[in-house]
């Protein structure tokens, strides 16, 4: 998150000017409301009331939206801090990924496209487990990992942006253990 911070007198008081290059994405109205603790807490570490807030918006927009920008951000890479795995599904492959802190390992699944089948439609590990023992269908696992091309939280922003999902793990970690096996 680059910001520029340049402290100026107002009408309410020191303020500080945030030009502000959003690293991530600016929250949605919904996200933002959902978080209106955290951001009138952030207000008030950055030294405005509520009383402040409603000035600013109205007389200095680009302001204000400077500071949702930057609280954007800041959400956001906590938010990617705490990920360590995502899922994305097709119909006929499901690739598993541990972001860990210096690089990230891919488990995936896969088989020939087969009529009235689709791992998009596979729910839970259960499902798995039954269609692995079942046999009517033939799959292929595989294993790889690379260092991050940039910065570990860029890098799952894209993989999410791209259609991953957060997942809890339980899938890779099957997917692990049956490349061990």
């Amino acid at each position: 998150m680059a910001a520029i911070l340049r402290k100026s007198q107002g009408t309410a008081g020191v303020l500080i000017h945030y030009f502000c290059i959003v690293k991530y994405r600016r929250l949605s109205l919904a996200e933002l409301k959902q978080l209106e603790p955290e951001f009138i807490k952030f207000l008030a570490a950055n030294t405005i009331t509520g009383a402040d807030w409603e000035k600013l918006k109205e007389a200095e927009p680009a302001r204000a939206e400077g500071l949702i920008e930057l609280f954007s951000d800041l959400v956001m890479e906590k938010t990617l801090e705490n990920v360590s795995f995502l899922e994305f599904r097709t119909a006929k492959e499901v690739r598993c990924f541990f972001c860990g802190p210096a690089k990230i390992v891919l488990c995936g699944l896969s088989t020939p496209r087969i009529e009235g089948f689709s791992f998009e439609d596979l729910s839970g590990n259960n499902s798995l487990q039954d269609l692995l023992s079942s046999g009517q269908v033939q799959l292929e696992t595989y294993r790889t990992e690379k260092g991050y091309q940039k910065e570990r939280n860029l890098e799952i922003f894209s993989m999410l942006q791209s259609g991953c999902m957060i997942s809890d793990g339980q899938l890779f970690k099957t997917l692990e253990t049956m490349n061990q096996a």
